[in-house]
């Protein structure tokens, strides 16, 4: 019996393994989805509405098990995405914003790494 095959490793996959990718993109699509409406369909630097992107603020590959977090997910503009993005004034800027316009708490080891690390 054919399964899927992952992309990367041309492995087939199990229906177990199947189904757990599909759970996690209804995830990650909804949770997504919950990001643009906690930020009101806009850039929350700027307030453009067009061009938006779904950014994570400590990185999908390093720190898998923060993807779902609300805390580490903000929606920017493609204007607004590399400056807030890549300088340090940039990711300090956005911490505080987000600690100033939902309260989050960005005072454990992960983030406070984030924001001494050189882009």
């Amino acid at each position: 019996t054919a399964g899927l095959l992952m992309a990367k490793t041309r492995k087939v996959l199990t229906p177990t393994q199947q189904e757990r990718i599909l759970e996690r993109n209804r995830e990650l699509r909804d949770t997504h989805e919950q990001t643009f409406i906690r930020d009101g369909y806009a850039c929350v630097e700027c307030g453009a509405r067009y061009g938006l992107q779904e950014h994570h603020i400590l990185g999908r590959r390093a720190h898998p098990s923060r993807i779902l977090e609300a805390r580490n997910r903000v929606t920017l503009c493609g204007r607004c995405h590399c400056p807030m993005i890549h300088t340090k004034a940039g990711r300090r800027k956005l911490i505080a914003l987000m600690q100033t316009k939902y309260g989050y708490d960005y005072s454990d080891l992960d983030y406070s790494q984030y924001l001494e690390e050189t882009p």
